[in-house]
């Protein structure tokens, strides 16, 4: 049977006018359940209206960061995401099973590799994860990250990301691809699907024959679209 364990709220911090992030504590003697791989999930449980409901949310701290915290995004009609969005605050306690999922990247401080990851709107939440993690346990190994959004104000982490190119210009390369806000590269503008990552591909952005890993995460049709453009430009589907 899955256990849950309890999880003091240390920070609520906005990072858009729809999404928080929330810093989690438990308690000393239950930190060993809370070790995670970059990319796993929490399903957090609580009481709202009188009800249980349960939700599942990536890790967007890596694993050797200090703290552990995931992000909330407020969807139409989201019971538990309005509610944190709104109400949860410093101070109040969830409740949490132990860390989950299969989405992981894997560091090793010796590892000398290249990672590409594909993500639209929240779903930078668990690559943000694994970014750091590369950036802080792999030093010799690199990331490029295609981000979608709507425009440049939705931008999950946006000050976070910028900062992590800033620190680490050798290892990290982030692009913004915006669907509603004008760029001056046309390559940049629009959605994300097969065509688009395909010419992201065709470019000299990226060189698919050292690439160790693709992470993609954001809606269906963009997953399944990446996927096939990266199998098309031949790499291993294994990799993806």
């Amino acid at each position: 049977m899955n256990s849950f364990y309890d999880l003091k709220v240390a920070e609520v911090c906005k990072e858009t006018d729809d999404c928080v992030s929330i810093v989690l504590q438990p308690a000393v003697g239950d930190q060993p359940a809370f070790q995670y791989e970059a990319g796993q999930y929490l399903t957090l449980k609580t009481e709202i209206e009188g009800s249980e409901v349960r939700r599942s949310y990536s890790i967007c701290s890596a694993p050797s960061d200090p703290e552990l915290r995931v992000a909330v995004k407020r969807v139409p009609g989201g019971l538990f995401s309005h509610w944190a969005n709104v109400n949860l605050k410093a101070g109040d306690t969830i409740q949490s099973m132990a860390p989950q999922g299969r989405f992981i990247l894997k560091t090793d401080p010796k590892a000398e590799k290249n990672y590409v990851a594909f993500v639209a709107g929240s779903g930078i939440t668990p690559v943000l994860s694994q970014i750091r993690e590369v950036l802080k346990s792999e030093p010799l190994s690199t990331f490029t990250l295609f981000y979608v959004n709507r425009e440049t104000s939705t931008i999950i982490f946006r000050s976070q990301l910028q900062e992590l190119k800033d620190l680490h210009m050798r290892q990290f390369r982030m692009f913004h691809l915006l669907t509603q806000e004008p760029l001056e590269a046309e390559l940049f503008h629009g959605r994300l699907d097969e065509e688009r990552c395909n010419r992201i591909l065709s470019s000299n952005l990226l060189d698919l024959n050292s690439c160790a890993g693709a992470f993609l995460c954001g809606p269906e049709p963009m997953i399944m679209g990446c996927k096939s453009a990266l199998e098309a430009a031949g790499l291993e589907p294994e990799k993806i």
